[in-house]
């Protein structure tokens, strides 16, 4: 009995841990991300917090398994309870995706785009880090779709239309929400952004996205 409760009471700290590491992150970004202002956040000794993560890049590789299991669960959602076309089911997951970085876009750039703390020690959080990845998790829909309508896979190439689709929504994505990043003060930005409104780029962007998928998948399925 002691034993659980010691467990429970570990895996109650380890995820208050985790918790204050992505508020750390989204307040500090990714230079102030570190196990020193970790602890002091938390009110407890550097020790302490090593006795339940071993280094900054192991606390890094917990964050982002705690981000891309909550994308995994979304979108496998999306697609295993979808009734309809594979097109709307495309567009399910493309407005998933935009609405996913839009909610919040620290947690974001943190999953793409914060570089990985460099360490000579591999902890268990690392090894045991498989990532998801959402070019797979469109390929294996697209792949599905090519298989129930028994078309020649031999003459359709999965993987780069599967990476074309993923370029276009994640680079429309990047460029959204750079574009409307309230904290990225207007002198720093190209003058030429002033000119576009990022609710209406989004809108546009989403529009000719699907004109595209629906384009490229009518070739493959006539």
């Amino acid at each position: 009995m002691t034993e659980n409760l010691e467990e429970l009471y570990r895996k109650e700290k380890f995820q208050e841990i985790i918790e204050a590491a992505k508020e750390l992150y989204a307040d500090e970004g990714v230079y102030g991300f570190n196990m020193r202002a970790l602890a002091d956040k938390m009110g407890i000794g550097l020790s302490s917090l090593y006795n339940y993560i071993e280094s900054k890049r192991e606390l890094w590789y917990a964050v982002i398994i705690h981000y891309y299991s909550e994308l995994e669960s979304k979108m496998g959602k999306i697609a295993n309870t979808h009734e309809g076309s594979f097109i709307d089911l495309v567009k399910k997951l493309i407005d998933f995706y935009f609405a996913f970085a839009q909610s919040d876009y620290k947690r974001f750039r943190f999953m793409y785009l914060a570089p990985i703390p460099k360490s000579e020690n591999i902890g268990p959080f690392e090894k045991n880090y498989e990532p998801y990845n959402v070019f797979n998790a469109l390929k294996k829909v697209i792949k599905q779709e090519i298989s129930a309508r028994n078309v020649n896979q031999s003459r359709v190439d999965i993987n780069y239309i599967t990476m074309y689709l993923f370029s276009i929504v994640h680079g429309a994505i990047i460029t959204i929400l750079e574009l409307d990043w309230k904290e990225y003060y207007d002198e720093k930005r190209p003058k030429y952004w002033s000119l576009i409104e990022p609710s209406k780029f989004l809108e546009f962007s989403k529009k000719h996205i699907i004109n595209q998928v629906e384009g490229i998948f009518s070739q493959i399925f006539k």
